[in-house]
């Protein structure tokens, strides 16, 4: 920053991590350093399940994000919360509507190129087997492959919820969104921490 270079910090907090993710936030505060706020959503590891125990819970995620926006604003909680529910589609969406697959890619310790950390699907393309430009053509194939969700269309917490897409779906491919990002926006947008939109009209069924 004394050199003028843009530079800001980012942080996603995990259970080994605790109360340093907050001090981390105030630091930045303090030293006015810029801070981007990431998604505190992290998905199960799909390369290794013994990882698990890394990744916050949904009350963990709730009381961190809480705690994390009260340092920079006054959180206003809403007194009612809509139903999610989005349009019913007749066809699916397909492809990611992020920069996986489009314009950068992940590559694995051993080699493995997926579209991102959070997009491992397709088996992945080994680079220890095949060109570079044979696996980019295979993972944008797989890319091309995603079903997005339908409920996610419409739903008033769309703008809410968390940007990646990956993050939404209940399985890759399935093309329904995960219940628990909706439980989890919900309850954030109820705390204060996030915001809805005007009322957003919906075809809700029963």
């Amino acid at each position: 920053m004394d050199a003028k270079l843009n530079v800001r910090v980012v942080t996603t907090p995990s259970r080994y991590m605790g109360e340093d993710y907050l001090r981390i936030l105030r630091f930045c505060k303090e030293q006015k350093f810029p801070l981007a706020f990431g998604e505190m959503i992290l998905n199960p590891s799909r390369d290794d399940p013994m990882k698990d125990d890394y990744y916050l819970s949904m009350d963990e995620i709730a009381e961190f994000s809480i705690r994390r926006e009260e340092l920079y604003r006054k959180l206003v909680p809403q007194d009612s919360t809509p139903e999610p529910c989005g349009l019913i589609m007749q066809e699916p969406q397909r492809g990611l509507t992020c920069n996986a697959g489009a314009s950068l890619t992940s590559v694995t310790w051993d080699g493995i190129m997926y579209p991102c950390p959070n997009v491992m699907v397709g088996g992945g393309a080994s680079l220890r087997e095949m060109s570079y430009a044979e696996a980019w053509k295979h993972t944008v194939a797989v890319v091309n492959e995603v079903i997005l969700g339908a409920e996610c269309v419409g739903c008033p917490y769309d703008k809410a919820c968390p940007k990646c897409p990956a993050l939404r779906l209940t399985g890759l491919q399935t093309g329904h969104c995960n219940p628990e990002v909706c439980k989890l926006t919900r309850r954030l947008v109820a705390e204060g921490v996030k915001k809805l939109d005007a009322p957003v009209e919906t075809n809700c069924q029963e």
